[in-house]
């Protein structure tokens, strides 16, 4: 039976608070009541509380079992069953059915919902109640078992009230308890919410805010207009607990919530449940929670506390935390999708083939720089596990390419002809320079998938710069350099725009925003100075102290700069000079870094004529007169 009914309808609280409590009065039938939401992980979910039922399941390999094997959540209930008597009756309640569509992955939505139909059409005395959003209804008939399954069963709309029953929902509750309203204030109420979406929740919180606020017995209009009505109780309520809090627990609180978002590709916010152990500031969540914010309860899989926000109602109407909401979005996305991804590895049993790669991983890697307090400790296990992956693939690599030039030493060391050893160097040149060329357009292509800010905003980019240099600097202290530098490149780049839009439109930046940019720009600079002194500059000074120059290559192309020269000072200078291994990855163009570099060497080798002297002539030009 499924439940449908806009959001905001009463649709949990019909099935937790009206129909589980009828059924427990069933004296003809034993029900055996289990309810979960799907989450991002259904299949989870659903193992989890089939363990309610029988303590011996394994729920890692029910897990496995549900990816694969269509029929194994039938034959799991039909062993349930088994143990039970005759007069027992399964009920599962799927609560929030649309998170199978809002935050499933595609194959784990499909086996999900293919376990399901399976167990519904063939398991005796299982029954299935399901709460959904009734704009979900179009991705039922995505899937044809499923929705010829809805034909049979027909849905259950749970419509409007109508002001008579809403005035009995209002007021019965109150008259069982002996408190009564003050004439004319139910019907108040009725007027204020009446015809309106997604209102009883609001109201739900206004009736418990208005209880505590009874004189006597007595609920009155006085204390009605102190809470603001129904539409501001909630958000002036939460808005008054946040602006008692001192200034640290303000930001703890920002990134509590946060923590407790997710939102999904469509933009769509909704509650997400964590885990205890995730919450950096407990004490704080309990506090919120008594202030009716949050609420706790426990994981069904392995009785962990969690905690999650009381209701959709306070996403949907609290200002403060839809502008938090809006600010990262980008994150908050992101996030959903790490959630597919740790998703898909933990169902394919954690084989490092569906970690993370590429530029997936760069970007998880920037966002674990940057929020790592908002992660779990699941995804930043994740994250972790996916770049020691991707470093022991590169040191592999490294040590596969070393061994292939050891090779080619000992053929050429071996060899008795010229014409082959010629050859085989030219193959190897010709090689040694695509992987090269190819290594550098990874590397820029990496870099360029992954922009500093999806929106690029000025707030977005100034936040964004430090922590994204910080990367960079990671990059090159572990010897990726080729890498390194291409972050350092695209820093600069956006420092540049900056830059340009600070003296376009001055009042977007304040003195502390230049300072921070001029730091940034300095450190980007200073870090690829020490990466040319590192890599490149010693081999230039050992080949001038063996005057070894280089001569240009019989058959080249002159635009390809270096690569049109032999090994020698001549294609190491211009790899510092005319490449984005050297000064040309400076986003200025200026080439001050390694020039420097280059005639400082004038006052310690010679020959060095003085026309090759800075800002003497042009660089190219300089080239061609000392080496023609």
């Amino acid at each position: 039976m499924p439940i449908l009914g806009a959001s905001g309808s009463g649709k949990s609280s019909f099935v937790l608070a009206g129909l589980i409590p009828q059924l427990k009065k069933d004296i003809r039938v034993n029900w055996l009541i289990e309810s979960f939401r799907p989450q991002s992980n259904p299949l989870q979910s659903l193992a989890n509380s089939l363990k309610a039922w029988d303590s011996s399941i394994d729920v890692s390999q029910l897990e496995s079992e549900f990816i694969n094997q269509p029929d194994s959540l039938k034959d799991c209930l039909e062993k349930i069953q088994a143990q039970l008597s005759s007069n027992n009756r399964l009920l599962l309640i799927i609560d929030q059915f649309e998170e199978v569509y809002t935050l499933a992955s595609a194959q784990c939505r499909q086996a999900f919902l293919q376990l399901l139909v399976h167990a519904i059409e063939e398991v005796p005395k299982f029954s299935v109640v399901l709460t959904m959003r009734a704009d979900f209804l179009t991705q039922v008939l995505e899937f044809e078992p499923w929705g010829k399954l809805w034909q049979r069963y027909e849905p259950e709309f749970l419509l409007p009230l109508s002001s008579q029953e809403l005035q009995n929902a209002i007021a019965f509750p109150a008259n069982n308890r002996g408190v009564q309203f003050e004439s004319g204030l139910v019907t108040k109420i009725v007027e204020s919410v009446e015809g309106k979406a997604g209102y009883l929740p609001l109201l739900q919180f206004t009736l418990t805010q208005l209880w505590s606020l009874q004189k006597k017995g007595i609920l009155s209009h006085d204390a009605y207009e102190k809470l603001g009505g129904v539409y501001s109780a909630l958000v002036d309520y939460a808005e008054d607990v946040y602006t008692r809090l001192s200034a640290p627990q303000r930001l703890q609180t920002q990134k509590l919530f946060l923590q407790l978002i997710q939102v999904n590709q469509n933009s769509e916010a909704t509650r997400r449940i964590v885990k205890k152990t995730d919450i950096q500031d407990w004490d704080l969540a309990l506090h919120l929670t008594s202030e009716r914010l949050l609420t706790t309860n426990r994981d069904t899989g392995d009785n962990a506390e969690t905690i999650e926000i009381v209701h959709e109602a306070l996403i949907n109407n609290w200002r403060r935390l839809k502008d938090w909401i809006i600010d990262n979005e980008d994150f908050l996305r992101w996030q959903n999708r790490l959630n597919t991804a740790l998703d898909e590895w933990e169902n394919h049993n954690c084989t490092d083939g569906y970690l993370l790669h590429h530029a997936p991983l760069v970007e998880a890697q920037l966002w674990l720089d940057k929020s790592e307090q908002s992660l779990t400790s699941e995804q930043k296990l994740f994250i972790n596990l996916s770049i020691d992956l991707c470093d022991r693939q590169e040191k592999a690599e490294i040590e596969r390419r070393e061994k292939e030039l050891q090779q080619e030493r000992k053929i050429r060391r071996s060899a008795q002809k010229l014409a082959v050893i010629s050859s085989l160097a030219l193959f190897m040149v010709t090689i040694a320079g695509g992987w090269t060329w190819w290594e550098r357009q990874r590397s820029m292509k990496i870099i360029e998938t992954v922009s500093l800010a999806s929106r690029g905003t000025t707030v977005d980019l100034l936040r964004d710069l430090p922590r994204f240099l910080n990367i960079a600097q990671r990059r090159q202290k572990s010897g990726e350099t080729d890498i390194a530098l291409a972050y350092y490149q695209k820093i600069l780049t956006e420092v540049a725009k900056l830059q340009i839009q600070a003296q376009q439109q001055p009042n977007d930046f304040n003195t502390e925003s230049l300072t921070q940019l001029k730091s940034v720009q300095q450190t980007a600079e200073k870090s690829m100075i020490e990466i040319l002194e590192v890599k490149l500059i010693p081999s230039l000074e050992t080949s001038l102290k063996n005057q070894q120059i280089g001569n240009l290559l019989s058959e080249s192309n002159l635009l390809d700069y270096e690569n049109q020269y032999s090994e020698g000072a001549l294609k190491t200078t211009y790899t510092l000079l005319a490449t984005i291994q050297g000064a040309n990855a400076d986003v200025n163009q200026d080439d001050e870094a390694a020039k420097n570099h280059v005639y400082n060497l004038e006052k310690t080798f010679s020959p060095f004529p003085s026309c090759y002297r800075k800002n003497s002539l042009p660089v190219d030009h300089t080239f061609r007169l000392f080496y023609y």
